[in-house]
């Protein structure tokens, strides 16, 4: 997983190697807040949801979920 101003992404990798397997793949750009951070990613009940922080370390700083059935997100859908 990866983060940055434009969201967070997704990437494949081979865990002997650690190699990269697939171009990474952004599953949500978040609300709009500054430096998504810190990304976790959970699944229950058949729900992925994704966990980071956004706004950095300013009053704005917040904590934001995502949820969606599908691990890719509602906008970008595994092919």
């Amino acid at each position: 997983m990866t983060q940055g101003d434009a969201g967070i992404r997704i990437t494949e990798i081979d865990i002997k190697t650690g190699r990269v397997r697939a171009p990474e793949r952004l599953v949500w750009a978040g609300t709009g807040g500054r430096f998504p951070e810190a990304p976790h990613i959970y699944k229950k009940d058949g729900y992925y949801y994704l966990i980071l922080g956004e706004g950095g370390t300013e009053y704005a700083h917040s904590t934001t979920i995502g949820c969606s059935r599908q691990l890719w997100g509602h906008t970008n859908p595994a092919p």
